[in-house]
């Protein structure tokens, strides 16, 4: 009588098991971090999300290895920038929505994106909305240092067939239209204020929140002359210069050879334009700015 009832309770749970509702997880390749910080919050537990380029890399120097087009064939939806920063992941995204019709999503190419032009010296010169494929080469790459960006770009990705809530899309772009004034409300002090920065990967930010930035260092892994050490020595004065951002990969002491007799107080701090995967935009940003306002008081 006991073994009776046993099976039958056994066999319930096990038939309970096999019609369960199946969730349906998604698989998202990006090519660059911070793509991945600004999917995360529209995406559930059962999501994922791979990063191509590494933590601490250069996009400049980064091609991709086979364990990359492994990722790349399992994906559900595929993103990348698309204005040099990752043309590395051009050609296998694009073989792969061909081979598979799997989506390819081209931050560059999103409706209501704006792109600012890049000029010889890595200067940003005029908006440019773009949401054709039109040529990109004379653009700066780094569309995702624009909250209005980013907010594009969320919206075409709830678009797609990813099971994305309308809720969490709506809860997103409301935080980040609120985090973008709040960011022109604690920069704005600090506008009139002169920098300097070592690779101008954030004109996207700076013309965004109207900071002054007066020029790039650029400074040479193989040394720097002493005729552009003595420009911008001169810069330094003639600015009344308050702050220098560099990259992680310089030290504070190579750029403090920049300051020559300059007995002024001169904030250095570094910049990496691309963020951490681990935060979302929203705490990239946030960071950002206390960055600036660090470095611009």
């Amino acid at each position: 009588m006991l073994k009776f009832l046993i099976i039958p309770s056994l066999s319930f749970s096990v038939f309970f098991i096999l019609f369960l509702p199946v969730v349906n997880a998604a698989t998202i390749v990006v090519s660059i971090p911070p793509l991945a910080s600004a999917l995360k919050p529209l995406l559930s537990e059962n999501d994922k999300i791979v990063v191509l380029l590494p933590a601490n890399q250069s996009p400049h120097h980064f091609s991709l290895k086979p364990s990359h087009l492994i990722e790349i064939a399992k994906a559900d939806l595929l993103i990348s920038v698309g204005v040099g920063v990752d043309d590395w992941a051009g050609k296998a995204f694009a073989n792969q929505q061909l081979r598979n019709k799997t989506p390819h999503i081209i931050f560059a190419q999103v409706e209501g994106v704006t792109l600012l032009s890049r000029s010889k010296k890595g200067g940003s010169h005029s908006h440019h909305h773009h949401a054709h494929n039109h040529g990109t080469a004379n653009y700066d790459p780094h569309l995702w240092l624009d909250l209005d960006n980013i907010k594009a770009l969320l919206e075409t990705v709830s678009k797609t067939d990813l099971a994305v809530s309308k809720e969490k899309l709506a809860n997103e772009l409301k935080k980040l239209s609120q985090l973008d004034e709040e960011n022109k409300r604690i920069l704005e002090p600090v506008q009139q204020v002169a920098f300097l920065i070592e690779h101008p990967a954030f004109n996207y930010f700076e013309k965004k929140y109207q900071l002054n930035n007066v020029g790039s260092i650029e400074l040479n892994e193989s040394g720097t002359s002493l005729k552009h050490m003595m420009k911008l020595q001169q810069k330094i004065e003639t600015e009344n210069v308050r702050c220098i951002f560099k990259s992680a990969h310089t030290s504070s002491k190579k750029v403090a050879t920049l300051l020559g007799s300059n007995n002024r107080a001169i904030n250095i701090e570094t910049l990496n334009p691309m963020g951490d995967e681990s935060l979302v935009t929203a705490q990239v940003f946030s960071n950002l700015v206390q960055q600036y306002l660090r470095c611009l008081q």
